[in-house]
């Protein structure tokens, strides 16, 4: 049994052009090209889900995972865009 802690940030706004661009940012890290499974949602209205990948397979170990997810998160905070990071527990057996 282990357990997985995925991470998600819900990304939204009230400018339309601030959340276009952190969800092309977001695309690009997140969704390169040649991954099947997409971590970026559509974007809806001005906001928009990242589903970060919590066994960081898509990196090269968990150090490459954690700092381009803390380099998104400073690109939010930096460009004053509103963000929720959540964080849920899963066992598999």
């Amino acid at each position: 049994m282990s357990l997985i802690i995925p991470h998600y940030l819900l990304v939204c706004g009230c400018s339309k052009d601030k959340v276009l661009q952190a969800h092309k940012k977001a695309k690009e890290i997140f969704n390169p090209k040649g991954q099947t499974n997409k971590l970026v949602s559509q974007l809806r209205n001005v906001s928009f889900f990242v589903l970060c990948d919590g066994s960081h397979h898509r990196w090269k170990n968990e150090d490459e995972y954690m700092k381009a997810k803390t380099a998104y998160i400073r690109y939010l905070v930096e460009s004053d865009i509103q963000f929720v990071e959540m964080a849920t527990q899963e066992f598999i057996s």
